[in-house]
């Protein structure tokens, strides 16, 4: 018998584990950054991609087919980590960490 499993995590409870965490707000939607990304790379690096993707996401993003729309670069510790917009958070993360 199969069995569908519903799970939610909330914002919120991402942040009191630990597992995500709080680092601004633009445009009305919070700036959150993985444990990861926040353990590994210095606060000003985390903005430089913030600001990069918002950039991305302003004027390249729109003119991209769907499925090509993925903000992805590579930081200091030549790791590749994405910038996510779900709609109601910003988030900064490696692939490992989706």
């Amino acid at each position: 018998m199969e069995k569908n499993v519903i799970f939610e995590y909330t914002l919120s409870e991402a942040i009191e584990d630990g597992v995500l965490h709080p680092l601004g707000w633009v445009n009305g939607k919070p700036l959150i950054g993985t444990a990861g990304t926040v353990g590994d790379l210095p606060a000003e690096e985390r903005q430089r991609l913030f600001a990069d993707f918002l950039v991305w996401q302003k004027d390249v993003e729109p003119t991209l087919p769907e499925e090509d729309r993925m903000f992805s670069a590579t930081a200091s510790n030549n790791q590749k980590v994405w910038v996510i917009d779900d709609g109601s958070a910003i988030t900064l993360l490696y692939p490992s960490e989706y």
